[in-house]
This record gives C-alpha cells, sequence and structure tokens, in this order.
C-alpha cells in the first residue's frame, strides 16, 4: 500500500467515525425531562439575553411548549436515554414582533424541531442537531414571572377548598409582564399593577384590581369569577414547579393554581 492511498483510507476512516460520533446520542436517564422547565441562554452558538424568556417546557404527558420570545408555541414530544424528537407539527401564536426577534424566534423553533438529542452538563441541558452540534443551550427555568402565560386550573373558593375550573369554554387565564397581571376571570377580564421577587418568590398584587362589569347569564359563572377574584386578592408568594404556578395566600395555603400555556 502506498502512503498516498494510506492517507486516503485514513480520511474515509476518520470521516465514517466523526459521522458515526455525530448521529450517537450521549447517554441520559429515561424521563429525565418530564415535568421540568429551562430558560434558553444560548441558540446555534450565539449567548441569549434572559430578558427575550425564551422557554422550554416539558409536560409528563409528553407534551411541550413555551414561549419563543416573541409568541407562545406548544408541540408534542418523546425523550428517553439521550435522543429526543420534538415533533414539526407545533402551534404557534401570531404575534407580531420587531424583525430580529422574529428571526430569533423562527430559529429557535427550528433548532428545536431539528434536535436528535439531549445531555446535561454542569445543570444545563443541551440540545444537540444532527451534525453533533449544541443548536440550544438552557438553564433550569427560575421563578420569574415575567412574560409567563398561564390557565387557572383551580382556586380556592373561600372555605378551605380547591375548586375545579367548570370546563365551560370559558377559560380563566393570567398573563404576566414585569410589573402586571391580566387575563380573563371567566366572564369578564382583569388587570392589576403586582410587585414579586423571584428569589424569595413573593408577591403583591395593587389592592386596585380593576375588572371590567360585563354580566354573565350563567350564575356558575359569575359564581366562579366572584370566588376566583377573591382568591387572587389573597395572593402573597407563589413557586412555580415545572409547568404548574402555586399562588399562596399569606398563611400558606393553596390560592390560586395555573398550568403553563
Amino acid at each position: 500500500m502506498t502512503p498516498k492511498n494510506f492517507v486516503v483510507i485514513l480520511t474515509i476512516f476518520a470521516g465514517m467515525m466523526l459521522v458515526g460520533c455525530a448521529f450517537n446520542p450521549p447517554n441520559g436517564e429515561i424521563d429525565l425531562l418530564s415535568d421540568t422547565g429551562w430558560l434558553l441562554t444560548e441558540l446555534g452558538g450565539t449567548p441569549i439575553a434572559s430578558s427575550s424568556a425564551m422557554t422550554l417546557n416539558f409536560s409528563a404527558n409528553g407534551k411541550v411548549n413555551g414561549s419563543d420570545g416573541c409568541n407562545q408555541y406548544w408541540s408534542s414530544y418523546t425523550a428517553g436515554n439521550g435522543i429526543i424528537n420534538v415533533s414539526e407539527e407545533m402551534a404557534v401564536t401570531e404575534r407580531a414582533c420587531p424583525g430580529p426577534i422574529m428571526q430569533q424566534a423562527a430559529a429557535f423553533t427550528t433548532a428545536l424541531k431539528q434536535a436528535v438529542a439531549y445531555r446535561t452538563e454542569n445543570g444545563q441541558l443541551i440540545l444537540l442537531a444532527a451534525d453533533g452540534t449544541a443548536s440550544a443551550v438552557f438553564l433550569p427555568q427560575n421563578q420569574e414571572l415575567n412574560g409567563t402565560f398561564w390557565d387557572v386550573s383551580g382556586y380556592d373558593n373561600g372555605q378551605g377548598t380547591i375548586m375545579r375550573i367548570n370546563n365551560s369554554g370559558r377559560k380563566l387565564t393570567a398573563s404576566f409582564t414585569a410589573d402586571s397581571v391580566s387575563g380573563s376571570s371567566g366572564c369578564n377580564s382583569y388587570s392589576a399593577d403586582y410587585t414579586y421577587s423571584a428569589v424569595d418568590q413573593t408577591i403583591q398584587l395593587d389592592g386596585r384590581l380593576m375588572i371590567t362589569a360585563m354580566a354573565c347569564t350563567d350564575g356558575n359563572i359569575m359564581r366562579q369569577e366572584g370566588d376566583f377574584i377573591a382568591a387572587l386578592r389573597t395572593v402573597n408568594s407563589y413557586h412555580i414547579k415545572g409547568n404548574t404556578l402555586t399562588l399562596k395566600a399569606a398563611d400558606g395555603s393553596t390560592a390560586v393554581i395555573l398550568i403553563r400555556q
């Protein structure tokens, strides 16, 4: 064998090894991602400001959702032993944002759908593309409320009982910005200024909670709305775990339970 032929064979062999490594997913743990929430810190090798609030949330039922920095998205996924697949069928809201933000959002959702493997390293979640490169890097989601969107799943009825939402087609929701919360209370819309600390997990609503004055014919909806607003006024602290936000009263009891949109 001539030196030239040896070099060619060695080069081909090295290329085959690289391809094999690129498609060989790292070792992981089954269900590692289930019921966890993550905040994007790096996309395609470029650092992302935490203020962009680009999130990734895995539910125990095989659903994935979050914010792409402009819109909310929903899809399904399978994961285990370091392998991941996010469905190409992804629903996304249609809010318009400045061009650079829209481009970044598109790159983010593309990275999710093209990820084939993942690994955890130093507390980070790293999604890997088919060529083995890190397409997106995340840190565990903290207790940040700003830029989050929720559906109410239960509330204290004022008697210490958590009432599940009446499935009548009228959602109760909560959307948080840096200093205000707003949403649907079932019949009407509400809003309030608030202050919070992601470190202490405390929250204080302004006493001037505003609510529209539309009357609904369904008495159950109106009672549900009244109890929900009353529970909301008692909120003193909160905790985010995975896709669930629990708002608590001053005595530590649960006031409102919400599920991430």
